[in-house]
């Protein structure tokens, strides 16, 4: 889906949504304070989108007016949704929003929703889970004129490198490798249960083996646990390896890792405006309240599971797969020094100021 916001005036909002599909329509969701007050189908043309073959009769425009709203001008706490997928399209812009664009690159599989929740009355326009809109829809969003933006996903971020030429400031947290792993292969086994699924419809496929296999673990015992690891096919162990400098430094879901991978990881990292690691949460969320203005002190940010650190002990220990991490335990190791040296140097430097008084 395509979609802008040319301008609102108050008393007219105008702007374009092409549907993904060639000859559809989109109808436009008006709320206020999130409750609807109308919907306008794109009823106006554009000859542009018409003549390009992006639509077939290029009826793709709309306009919302103070004739067909009453009150339009009024509306502080304004939100348009395409109708059928719920997709934000706009929202004016309220006292206590700030003038940034932040993308937080999402590395776990289990996403860090709760964080982005707490942010998002900060910015005009926010979007959580890119990558579900697909490489066209991320595309979109990092395209938005608005000056006000907070996204975040688990996308192939070399994909979208021009993003920080369009002024986005990249949030980035490092997990250690072993529990992102164990965490990966726990929500896998619920998948096959037909439980939790985070992954979207192309990662499900290139992933099945890996589930199947995860299905079939036995989570509860360790010895047979450390077995099925020691095991694992080798069509599983590519699709589960390195996956934070997969994403980080291939274009495509079933790219390995190239020798200078955690080199290009590294240069992500360097670009990041803020980079933490999950061991020490809190201190992310801190330096990101500060950026935001917002207290983020709330441990509950970040939900830590018994049974995914236990599973990444087991998996610690056993060693079978530090093989297949290698390349995420390296670009760990150089984070983790990094935060430690970081960590230091403020230490001394508080130390150093105190001394002086």
């Amino acid at each position: 889906m395509i979609f802008g916001i040319y301008f609102d005036t108050g008393d007219r909002i105008f702007g374009t949504v092409i549907p993904d599909t060639y000859s559809g329509s989109c109808r436009v969701r008006v709320t206020v304070l999130g409750r609807e007050v109308g919907v306008f189908p794109t009823d106006e043309l554009n000859q542009g989108a018409r003549d390009a073959g992006m639509h077939e009769t290029g009826l793709v425009n709309f306009s919302i007016t103070e004739e067909k709203l009453p009150g339009l001008s009024k509306f502080e706490d304004l939100e348009l949704h395409e109708a059928d997928t719920n997709l934000l399209l706009f929202r004016r812009l309220k006292p206590g929003m700030i003038s940034q664009k932040l993308l937080r690159l999402e590395t776990q599989l289990l996403p860090l929703w709760r964080l982005d929740e707490a942010v998002k009355h900060r910015f005009q326009l926010y979007y959580r889970g890119i990558e579900a809109l697909g490489r066209s829809g991320t595309t979109q969003v990092f395209l938005l004129p608005q000056e006000s933006i907070y996204l975040s996903g688990r996308i192939l971020v070399k994909n979208f490198m021009y993003c920080v030429d369009k002024g986005f400031k990249f949030i980035t947290m490092i997990r250690d490798p072993y529990e992102e792993l164990a965490e990966r292969l726990l929500i896998m086994n619920k998948i096959e249960e037909g439980g939790l699924n985070p992954l979207g419809e192309r990662e499900l496929m290139n992933m099945r083996e890996a589930i199947e296999y995860a299905g079939s673990l036995p989570l509860d015992d360790e010895k047979a646990f450390t077995r099925a690891l020691r095991r694992m096919p080798t069509d599983v162990a590519m699709s589960l390896a390195n996956p934070v400098v997969r994403q980080f430094s291939t274009s495509t879901l079933d790219e390995q890792p190239s020798q200078g991978g955690v080199a290009a990881a590294l240069d992500v990292l360097a670009q990041s405006s803020l980079v933490g690691l999950r061991a020490e949460s809190e201190q992310l969320a801190r330096a990101l309240g500060e950026l935001v203005s917002e207290d983020l002190t709330n441990i509950s940010l970040f939900p830590t599971f018994p049974k995914v650190i236990e599973l990444a002990e087991i998996i610690r220990r056993s060693r079978h797969c530090d093989t297949i991490l290698e390349k995420d335990l390296e670009l760990y190791g150089y984070v983790l020094e990094s935060c430690r040296k970081a960590a230091t140097h403020a230490t001394d430097s508080f130390e150093a100021g105190m001394s002086l008084r």
